[in-house]
């Protein structure tokens, strides 16, 4: 997955990039890495805000919200 990020890094954000990221926060979640996880599904975030991408705009605030509730926050 950052192999994939590192190639649209140079390119304007997409629908591709907010999924990368989205997935690299998920996988954060998923090892443990809440704060980790957040910073990524921020950037997804703002991506697919910038997009109108609904459903990753969805996604992205649910696995904030997750990660949010295992920090205690």
């Amino acid at each position: 997955l950052y192999k994939a990020l590192d190639i649209h890094k140079d390119l304007p954000n997409d629908l591709h990039t907010t999924e990368i990221l989205h997935l690299l926060g998920s996988t954060y979640i998923e090892v443990s890495e809440y704060r980790k996880s957040i910073e990524y599904l921020e950037r997804s975030l703002e991506i697919a805000e910038e997009l109108g991408y609904e459903n990753g705009i969805g996604s992205n605030l649910s696995n904030m919200a997750l990660s949010y509730s295992f920090l205690g926050e």
